[in-house]
């Protein structure tokens, strides 16, 4: 799902879809979602390996030390830049 949801999919910068046969893209698009899916169980085994011992209320501190405040600047970012698009 987070290759389909967030990577694109099968699709591929630089890679001509409709230049080629119907078959042909469906098993290009087939091997590059499978390559896709393979970094990203890679990725998330990394860093399972990595962070063994990190625990929940260590994760919880770190994100809201430091991923709180740029949330929430986002956030008004985007409620600003809505109203003066608007």
């Amino acid at each position: 799902m987070i290759a389909a949801l967030f990577l694109g999919g099968f699709h591929f910068p630089g890679i001509p879809y409709e230049s080629m046969g119907p078959w042909l893209a469906g098993l290009v698009g087939m091997v590059v979602l499978s390559v896709k899916v393979l970094a990203i169980v890679f990725f998330l085994a990394l860093a399972k390996a990595a962070l063994a011992r990190l625990r929940i209320e260590q994760m919880v501190q770190w994100c809201l030390t430091y991923l709180g405040i740029p949330a929430l600047l986002q956030i008004a970012f985007v409620i600003v830049s809505r109203q003066l698009g608007a």
